[in-house]
């Protein structure tokens, strides 16, 4: 294992500037995780392909979903700065070849280098954070830090539009470059080398196991029932390679000594249901994140920086609930409850929005995405601490990434079938166009060109299909709220709160 000098005090520069770095880069990998969603009307009017631009943010999510584990492998086995170097620089050449995208497949592929090299920057952060900082220490970053990333990752479609509006959509990949550049001269000059002292296993099998089989989920998930059917020999060959990938990569990590996919942890009831909290909220905020900014724009007209300020109140939501929700549980306990109600009350800011018509106000929108994000917000606190305080302590950071493994495969499953839940419903809603006039419908900046009943057809649609993507977002939180109710978690509410050691 490799180790880092350890810094024992928060206030030294040496400990707080490499930190600073790697925190900047978790930033930029937040952001860019949805920064196209505001962009995506533009885009689409300039590649056409509505029906798969759903795989600029899907392949960002699962090259990142894919190559996180593996990254922290490596960082054990050649030290944390070359592994974050090379992460950066996977990371800022993505940026770059995205900015340069001739064609919608060029840009899901560039965004797919993106996500290379955004996963080490993850996994780098949290080994840094427990190298670096004393327990206590961790403790109060950690939450500083957690508060921030949420909020970033929400911020990413206001950026997104803002600089959609003033420079163009390509300007959002080349901005990363100052930013990764302040982050990189950070690490390279103020983390000290680590020394080796011992070689870990690195599961490669079962990284590419867990990506074959992520994306064999994807691609079933955005093309059953829309570019096949489900009976056809595309889908049926996929659904059997999809098992036996996954029966293979169950054979392989119950063997290798450090598994990508630790599946004995499953074997606890409160960290399967955790797990699955976390899938369900990165669904759930994949959908509302991508569909809402489509959604005003088509409907109302906005530019990408508005739809981007409508999201402004789910951001706001998730960080409120992420900073309250911990001083609350230590007050009062019952953990349990405030977990279901945080899935509760985003499901119910989802249904809210299947009322949305384009006569809608921007206000109760808003409105309604706060709960969304209060929800979000306490659903993410929850069920992190869940898994942190009922994991054994041998296997905390391979339980802390099987949590985060989770959230980014909710993620990206939830936009692909989402996409297809949009796609076809807009495609059957517009079934009377001839060719041409659905072709235009299918381009978001040109819908507002059109006139008279055919431009009313239009905006109808758009705000069905919408309606329809939260409709089963808010059922993927119906069944979550079943297993929340199912969940027994250790009612701290009398057990006496310990005061600090005096120093």
């Amino acid at each position: 294992m490799c180790v880092s000098h350890i810094y024992r005090s928060p206030l030294m520069p040496t400990a707080l500037l490499p930190l600073t770095g790697v925190l900047l880069a978790q930033l930029l990998a937040m952001l860019d995780t949805n920064v196209t969603a505001t962009a995506t009307p533009v885009i689409i009017d300039e590649f056409g392909a509505l029906d798969s631009f759903f795989w600029v943010a899907t392949a960002y999510t699962l090259a990142a979903t894919v190559t996180t584990p593996l990254y922290g492998k490596l960082g054990d086995l050649f030290g944390r700065k070359p592994v974050f170097v090379f992460a950066m620089a996977a990371f800022l050449t993505g940026s770059v070849l995205s900015g340069l995208a001739q064609s919608l497949p060029q840009l899901a592929l560039f965004r797919a280098v993106q996500g290379v090299g955004a996963g080490g920057f993850i996994v780098s952060a949290l080994a840094l954070y427990t190298e670096l900082l004393t327990p206590g220490q961790r403790a109060r970053f950690q939450g500083w830090f957690s508060t921030a990333l949420t909020g970033c990752a929400a911020l990413g479609p206001l950026a997104g539009g803002y600089v959609t509006d003033g420079w163009g959509w390509r300007w959002i990949f080349y901005l990363n470059l100052p930013l990764g550049a302040v982050s990189l001269l950070l690490v390279l000059t103020t983390l000290k080398p680590a020394r080796q002292t011992s070689r870990p296993a690195v599961d490669y099998g079962g990284a590419v196991l867990t990506g074959g089989v992520a994306t064999g989920l994807v691609l079933v998930s955005a093309w059953a029932g829309t570019e096949h059917s489900w009976a056809s020999p595309t889908i049926l060959a996929l659904i059997g390679g999809t098992i036996l990938l996954a029966a293979a990569l169950g054979a392989v990590e119950r063997r290798v000594r450090e598994p990508v996919v630790p599946l004995h942890l499953l074997r606890r009831p409160i960290l399967t249901i955790s797990n699955a909290q976390a899938f369900a909220s990165g669904a759930a905020m994949s959908g509302a994140l991508m569909f809402l900014p489509v959604f005003l724009q088509v409907t109302t007209g906005g530019s990408a920086t508005d739809s981007g300020l409508l999201l402004l109140p789910l951001t706001l939501g998730i960080v409120l609930a992420a900073l309250c929700a911990s001083p609350l549980m230590v007050r009062f306990g019952r953990e349990k409850w405030f977990g279901a109600g945080g899935v509760a009350v985003a499901g119910l800011g989802l249904g809210l929005l299947v009322t949305l018509t384009p006569d809608t106000g921007r206000a109760l929108s808003a409105g309604y995405t706060v709960l969304i994000g209060v929800g979000l917000g306490l659903m993410t606190q929850v069920y992190a601490l869940a898994v942190m305080n009922n994991s054994p302590i041998r296997d905390l950071g391979a339980a802390v990434s099987l949590q985060t493994l989770s959230r980014q495969l909710g993620g990206s499953l939830g936009l692909a079938a989402f996409n297809a839940v949009f796609h076809a419903k807009l495609v059957s809603d517009l079934s009377g166009l001839d060719a041409e006039q659905l072709r235009t419908a299918q381009q978001p900046e040109r819908v507002h060109q059109l006139t008279g009943a055919l431009r009313e057809t239009v905006l109808n649609a758009y705000a069905s299909a919408v309606d329809r993507v939260f409709l089963v977002a808010a059922c993927v939180l119906a069944v979550a709220l079943a297993l929340a109710l199912l969940l027994k978690l250790p009612d701290r509410s009398d057990e006496p709160v310990k005061e600090p050691a005096q120093t």
